[in-house]
């Protein structure tokens, strides 16, 4: 794989440096997590009947949305 732009230092970094690759992989991987946890929440939120609960599980899918 080849930078696009070779003067954009972040291209030229994270193809070359192992530690920023498995970062920016571990990133990824933790953001695809948090939104899968998200719509779990989301939609047992909608199942719940409880209005405490609901609030709770909606709270929980925000800060899983935002990466908290």
């Amino acid at each position: 794989m080849h930078a696009p732009y070779l003067a954009n230092r972040y291209f030229r970094n994270v193809i070359h440096c192992k530690a920023s690759c498995s970062a920016l992989k571990a990133f990824n991987t933790w953001k695809k997590d948090l939104y899968a946890i998200s719509l779990a929440l989301t939609a047992l939120a909608i199942l719940v009947s409880g209005r405490q609960r609901k609030a709770f599980l909606f709270v929980s899918t925000s800060l899983c949305l935002a990466g908290v």
